[in-house]
C-alpha cells in the first residue's frame, strides 16, 4: 500500500512538472562613471518547484573589477554556495550553486543577490551567464532538468568628468551609510550655486530628487522609510560636474 501511495504521489508530482516553463535568470543594467562603484542585481522569473540550480557569470575584467556579493535572497541562504576565489574573480568569473531537500517557488522578478563592481574603463561592459565554472542548469525534485534561459546585463561606463575644481570647491557628505530611516546630506560650497541631489536605484531610476537653487552651506534630510532595503546611489550635481557614491539601506 505504501508503494501505491508513493507511486501516486510521484505520478501527480511528475504531471505537475511536465511542460514546465523555462526559468529565466537575468542581470540588471547599470550606468556609471569610471572610478565609481556600482551594483547589479541577479534576478529570476518562472522559478517554480525548483530543487536545485547553478550558473556561472563572466565579465571583462579590464573594464570592471569584482568587489563583493551581497543581499542573498533569504530563501536560498542555507543551500547556496559561490566561487569567489581571488584568482577566479580577478579573471572575470564567479559562479553560484544552490540546492534544497524539498522544492522552492519564488515570486516573479525575484532578486537572488547583488554583485558590486568598480568601473575601470569607459565603454559598455557585459556581464553574462557562463558554463565555465558552473553549468547553467536547474532541476526539479525528480532530478529532471528544467529549461533555463538567461539575459545578460549591460553596464554603460562613462568617462569621468574632470571634477578637480568641483571637489576643491565643494564638500559633500552623507550618512549614516548603511542607513535605516533617515539620511543626512551635508554640503558646503565656496559660493552659492545650484545643487541637485538624486537617489537612484540599481536600474538607474531616480527615486528621490532634491533641487537647491542657491546652495551654500546646509543639511538636507531624506526620509528613507518608504525605500526598499538594498543598494542605491546618491548623485550630486553642481555646475557642470557630478559625483555618485553608493548608499546601502537596511532595516
Amino acid at each position: 500500500m505504501k508503494n501505491l501511495y508513493l507511486f501516486v504521489f510521484l505520478l501527480v508530482l511528475g504531471t505537475n512538472l511536465v511542460g514546465q516553463t523555462a526559468i529565466n535568470f537575468s542581470i540588471s543594467n547599470a550606468t556609471t562613471t569610471v572610478g565609481n562603484d556600482f551594483s547589479v542585481g541577479v534576478y529570476t522569473n518562472n522559478f517554480t518547484n525548483v530543487a536545485g540550480c547553478s550558473f556561472g557569470l563572466a565579465w571583462d575584467s579590464s573594464m570592471i573589477q569584482f568587489d563583493t556579493i551581497n543581499n542573498l535572497n533569504a530563501a536560498m541562504v542555507s543551500g547556496a554556495f559561490f566561487n569567489m576565489l581571488p584568482g577566479t574573480t580577478a579573471s572575470g568569473q564567479t559562479g553560484m550553486g544552490w540546492s534544497t531537500a524539498s522544492t522552492l517557488t519564488l515570486p516573479p522578478n525575484t532578486l537572488l543577490f547583488n554583485i558590486t563592481f568598480k568601473a575601470l574603463s569607459s565603454g559598455v561592459a557585459t556581464i553574462d551567464f557562463s558554463d565555465n565554472l558552473f553549468a547553467i542548469q536547474a532541476e526539479n525534485p525528480l532530478f529532471e532538468p528544467i529549461p533555463v534561459t538567461t539575459t545578460p546585463g549591460n553596464i554603460t561606463i562613462q568617462q569621468s568628468v574632470n571634477t578637480n575644481n568641483l571637489l576643491e570647491n565643494v564638500d559633500i557628505r552623507f550618512g549614516p551609510n548603511p542607513a535605516r530611516e533617515v539620511l543626512y546630506y551635508t554640503y558646503a560650497l565656496e559660493q552659492s550655486s545650484p545643487l541637485t541631489i538624486e537617489i537612484l536605484d540599481l536600474h538607474g531610476k531616480v527615486i528621490e530628487t532634491r533641487v537647491l537653487d542657491n546652495a551654500l552651506n546646509g543639511v538636507c534630510t531624506v526620509d528613507l522609510t518608504q525605500f526598499t532595503p538594498g543598494i542605491y546611489f546618491v548623485k550630486s550635481t553642481v555646475n557642470a560636474g557630478s559625483v555618485s557614491k553608493q548608499l546601502a539601506i537596511t532595516r
